[in-house]
């Protein structure tokens, strides 16, 4: 064995980058072409090969490239920046989820209950008591509430 990697299904080799899809279409509706980045951004074409399969430019290039192709930096490279990297209270994503009701903390539940109030919304689980009840459904169907 010479070495800990090996392909996949999808052709791949395993723990390698996946390629930026997004940035060979970007560059193709673009009409530009590997040396033509290559020569605007100062690098050798192989290098943007190299972000072509998957690895981060440094930001000034990553800049250029983003002008050149039209696209934002973050659409292109979504984890090059970590105030758009999913998680990070920029983005829209589940920043913390619980599995049961009794997990999440009262001061959370509180908030949360607050905030519903303040909408005239009724939440759909009572309030826990201090004896760790965990709240019941106070109707069958549940709706999602999104709150601002």
């Amino acid at each position: 064995m010479l070495g800990s990697k090996r392909p996949t299904l999808e052709g791949r080799w395993e723990g390698s980058p996946v390629a930026n899809e997004r940035l060979r279409t970007a560059m193709g509706n673009a009409r530009i072409d590997i040396d033509q980045i290559a020569e605007a951004t100062k690098v050798d074409p192989k290098t943007v090969q190299r972000w072509l399969a998957g690895r981060v430019p440094h930001p000034r290039h990553r800049w250029k490239v983003s002008e050149l192709v039209g696209q934002e930096e973050a659409y292109l490279w979504p984890t090059a920046r970590s105030d758009v990297a999913p998680g990070a209270p920029a983005t829209t994503e589940v920043v913390t989820a619980y599995a049961h009701r009794a997990d999440i903390p009262a001061s959370v539940w509180n908030d949360l209950t607050a905030r519903i109030q303040r909408l005239k919304l009724r939440p759909p689980y009572s309030p826990p008591s201090q004896a760790g009840e965990t709240g019941a459904p106070r109707h069958g169907i549940m709706r999602s509430v999104s709150l601002p």
